[in-house]
């Protein structure tokens, strides 16, 4: 499991951001791995709508849809977590190709 914040999100939804092509090969790579809490989806899909429009928006809800991107919910899971997890931040690499 691969947990992605919303900056990884938002650049590989928007091709104007340095790193679309990195992020956007990187969480290619890893569909079907990938993770998100539910306050960062939420965020992440109004921040999509508002500024990339309703298409890039149902790119992104449709990857919840179709299981490509797991909702983890912070207030259920447990507080441990597994060592070959890590978090995907701004600093790294994401899945749009818009």
């Amino acid at each position: 499991m691969l947990l992605v914040d919303t900056n990884v999100w938002l650049a590989a939804a928007d091709r104007r951001s340095d790193r679309h092509s990195d992020f956007v090969a990187l969480l290619s790579a890893l569909i079907g791995e990938l993770a998100s809490p539910v306050p960062v989806i939420a965020e992440t899909s109004w921040l999509i709508l508002d500024r990339l429009g309703p298409a890039a928006h149902q790119q992104f809800l449709g990857l919840v849809q179709a299981g490509h991107l797991e909702a983890v919910n912070p207030s259920t899971e447990p507080a441990t977590v597994p060592t070959e997890t890590c978090a995907l931040t701004s600093w790294s690499g994401s899945h749009f190709d818009r």
